[in-house]
């Protein structure tokens, strides 16, 4: 059987450095209930009542990266992210919100060459 490879891809893991530079989640009121809530473009997110991992999944959708959160923080906040490039919103992250990221390199991913599906392991790579 035939193998390729699907795709070697770099993963933005998400450690919250100092959770006291955290937004609280009532700046922005903009639902009733305060179930989350966003507003998006190719170049910003306000999100309302976001853990980091709610943030971790939009940022992978916005910036056809992939950026995960594997920490054990799970309250809301609010986020207003406004970046031109990869390297601004790094930056604005680790600035702003006190997020360090750390980039690993995935593992080369081999399916038989008759499948064209991607898919992501969601684990630690090291």
């Amino acid at each position: 059987m035939d193998f390729e490879t699907v795709r070697v891809e770099r993963v933005y893991h998400l450690t919250i450095a100092d959770s006291s530079t955290l937004w609280s989640n009532e700046l922005y009121l903009w639902n009733v209930n305060s179930s989350p809530s966003f507003m998006s473009g190719e170049d910003f997110l306000q999100a309302d009542n976001f853990t980091t991992s709610d943030l971790s999944l939009m940022l992978s959708n916005l910036t056809g990266k992939q950026f995960v959160y594997n920490g054990n923080l799970m309250s809301t906040h609010d986020w207003n992210l406004s970046f031109s490039s990869l390297d601004e919103l790094l930056f604005i992250l680790k600035d702003e919100y006190g997020i360090q990221i750390e980039i690993k390199q995935m593992p080369e991913i081999y399916l038989p060459s008759k499948y064209n599906s991607v898919f992501y392991l969601r684990k630690d790579v090291t």
